[in-house]
């Protein structure tokens, strides 16, 4: 039974691990400006690319031409009942980021199996450039690597159990990456 359940905890383990890793470098520097970039469609809607108008007022859309508001979208709420400060600006993504290795780890399963699943995500969990990015979020790209492995995880489930759900998640979570930054196309193409 434990070994049906050991290669989940050996993925949770390099998510955890990442985490972790990212927690200890939380704190130190002040905000950047990527960082923070989505705030001012939460603040100040009038200001953002793109916004529709409803009776109850704005909804921002796009805060630049290429920059969506899915960001700002998660984070309302958070800035709302947690208040603003390094951890509530930086654990979500970090915690997001550490999403992204879990469907690292799922889609490596799936195609190489457990051992070079276990060995590659905890190769890119102690990645420095990943995890920098991931806890400062400069660009911002820890939305476009979560859903970028999402897309991908779902595809492969899709070639191997064809499913029309498996096809619809992966193609959502790619939509989603287009709004949230439309230089998502790039990887997409790509892939």
């Amino acid at each position: 039974m434990l070994s049906r359940y050991l290669p989940y905890l050996a993925g949770a383990f390099a998510c955890t691990l990442f985490v972790f890793l990212g927690l200890l470098l939380l704190p130190y520097p002040g905000a950047h400006y990527d960082e923070v970039l989505f705030v001012m469609s939460i603040h100040n809607p009038d200001y953002v690319e793109y916004a529709m108008k409803f009776s109850f007022g704005k909804v921002p859309i796009m805060l630049m031409t290429y920059i969506g508001t899915l960001k700002a979208a998660i984070y309302y709420p958070i800035l709302k009942y947690a208040g603003a400060g390094n951890y509530t600006l930086r654990v979500p993504t970090l915690l997001i980021t550490g999403g992204s290795i879990w469907f690292f780890f799922l889609t490596l399963r799936r195609l190489a199996g457990n051992w070079a699943a276990f060995l590659l995500s905890m190769l890119l969990a102690t990645d420095v450039m990943y995890l920098l990015t991931a806890v400062f979020d400069w660009g911002p790209v820890a939305l476009q690597h979560l859903l970028f492995t999402a897309a991908v995880y779902c595809f492969v489930r899709y070639t191997q159990d064809p499913r029309r759900r498996w096809l619809f998640l992966g193609a959502f979570s790619a939509g989603l990456a287009l709004w949230d930054k439309a230089l998502f196309i790039w990887t997409l193409a790509g892939f």
